[in-house]
């Protein structure tokens, strides 16, 4: 497990968070924050560069309900930004 978020993965957390904050209550901001600053650690790869194999893999080690949860809010995060990597990452979830 990587001990730090990379810098790249900081930036964008920071961007989607800083877009995010006005829709969502404070609760939901720092929830988000949490669950993808620990999946950023875990898999230890730039956001753009996750492929379907790490995600599966990070969500069959949770419990069913936190996979689900944690499922929605990757799908999330990946569907705000207009970066062509991370676009295919998101599609693979809705197949």
């Amino acid at each position: 497990m990587v001990e730090k978020i990379s810098k790249s993965n900081d930036e964008l957390l920071g961007k989607f968070i800083i877009s995010i904050t006005n829709k969502y209550q404070p609760n939901t901001v720092d929830n988000y924050r949490s669950l993808l600053t620990t999946f950023s650690k875990v898999v230890g790869k730039p956001f753009g560069k996750v492929t379907r194999e790490d995600i599966d893999v990070y969500l069959a080690s949770l419990k069913p309900s936190t996979a689900e949860i944690l499922k929605s809010k990757l799908r999330n995060f990946f569907k705000s930004f207009q970066i062509k990597t991370m676009l295919l990452t998101y599609q693979m979830f809705i197949l």
